[in-house]
């Protein structure tokens, strides 16, 4: 059984369930459903309800009986974590993990660590999600699964490029070089990738194509929450170009796409979002109503970098207002969150708030400090947004009457005016 097929195979499984995966009756239905988990997630759960009562009532249990209950035991769990159900989550991906050790299956163990990634992704500790990916390919391996392994490989460097975007720029060229057609599971995370590290780097307008392309091979391959997240990423791109119109309109539709589904990270997500577009055109009351309801349904995955990006949000809210006080208040819960998953990104956008609204209150030196430590990070690692924001905050800085001290290594007549052209640079 795939992780993923694409629309075209599910088309198939469709018209003759029952004739698929074996001599089992149940077999071809419990494909169905298991490719269903994402695309139809109510009627995954009421099919896999009708396979449970078939296997519990078989007085001659087929050979595949157990491997059939594990695996619906894992579709309980992916559903589950969908919906924001902690404690069911990990109470099914616990049966799954047991009823596939019992069976020495390491395609199923691997399938359970892949999901174990996905817990964590929401719930933590972050350092889990790595090494969720690597019991997974390890069990892979040793199952002789080719493309499961390969999909481990592009989903670390989804993740890798947040920490290290130049590093993992590299790494994907040499693993996952451009050209090759790729099956649109497989293409959907490398897509992913090449948007993160365009847009963390000096190109978000090439990172709108990666997202947008990422999306589509989601959606075709029935991973509605990382469409979700494609769509979302685009949005933001497309709003740092400055079309806000074009960044409502997709903002909206990811939306409308994940109120759908119900699932309370991918509506969280969405509602951050597009707050943040509101924020952008200076509707502010609209976005705090989207931000705080986001806060609100992502409740459950406290902790995960979606949720902390709509805390920094938060805090640009409240420096576009005026109220720098609960500006510095926001942006410190930021930074104190975001320290823990090590991605330089949302450092940088913490330290960045921290100095602006430092200097609306007054610590211009505090605020220099800051906006420093940005911008060092953000050359460190090629993150261009960061550096300009960060050279703007210093150019605000040192136009002040009680601007820090001239650095030593700046000659210009004027200090903000030199940070100013850096940032045009």
């Amino acid at each position: 059984m795939q992780l993923f097929v694409a629309n075209e195979v599910l088309a198939r499984l469709e018209s003759a369930p029952a004739t698929r995966g074996g001599a089992a009756p149940w077999a071809g239905r419990l494909e169905l459903a298991w490719h269903l988990r994402q695309r139809d997630s109510a009627r995954a759960l009421l099919m896999a309800d009708q396979i449970e009562s078939e296997l519990s009532g078989a007085e001659h249990p087929h050979p595949d009986l157990h491997r059939g209950v594990a695996r619906l035991a894992l579709l309980r769990a992916e559903v589950s974590l969908l919906r924001g159900e902690r404690l069911a989550a990990q109470r099914w991906t616990q049966a799954a993990a047991r009823g596939f050790e019992a069976l020495q299956d390491r395609l199923g163990q691997g399938d359970v660590a892949w999901l174990e990634a996905s817990i964590a992704v929401d719930w933590g500790p972050p350092e889990e999600i790595d090494a969720s990916l690597l019991r997974a390919m390890a069990a892979y391996e040793s199952d002789g699964d080719a493309l499961r392994l390969e999909h481990c490989r592009a989903r670390r460097l989804v993740y890798g490029s947040f920490r290290d975007p130049v590093a993992t720029a590299a790494q994907l060229e040499r693993e996952f070089p451009a050209g090759p057609e790729r099956v649109s599971s497989l293409a959907a995370f490398v897509a992913a990738t090449r948007g993160n590290i365009a847009v963390l780097t000096d190109d978000p307008a090439a990172s709108v194509g990666h997202y947008l392309a990422s999306y589509h091979a989601a959606i075709d391959s029935g991973q509605l929450r990382q469409a979700l997240v494609a769509q979302t990423n685009a949005v933001e791109s497309l709003a740092s170009l400055g079309d806000l119109d074009g960044a409502l309109g997709l903002s909206e539709s990811a939306l409308a796409l994940a109120r759908q589904t119900g699932w309370p990270a991918s509506i969280g997500l969405c509602l951050y979002q597009i707050g943040d577009v509101m924020r952008l055109l200076a509707r502010h009351d609209e976005a705090q109503a989207y931000l705080h309801e986001a806060l609100s349904v992502m409740e459950g995955a406290a902790g995960s970098r979606n949720h902390e990006q709509v805390v920094g949000c938060l805090g640009q809210l409240a420096l576009d207002v005026g109220a720098p006080e609960q500006a510095m208040d926001w942006f410190t819960r930021f930074e104190q969150r975001v320290k823990l998953h090590g991605e330089p990104d949302s450092m940088i956008k913490a330290w960045r708030g921290q100095a602006s609204a430092l200097l609306r209150l007054g610590r211009s030196m505090e605020a220099c400090v800051k906006a420093e430590a940005a911008l060092a990070l953000a050359r460190q690692n090629g993150n261009a947004e960061g550096q300009i924001q960060a050279l703007r905050v210093l150019g605000q800085i040192h136009g002040e009457p009680n601007a820090p001290a001239l650095p030593h290594a700046v000659t210009a007549p004027s200090v903000a005016l030199h940070y100013l052209h850096q940032a045009l640079d």
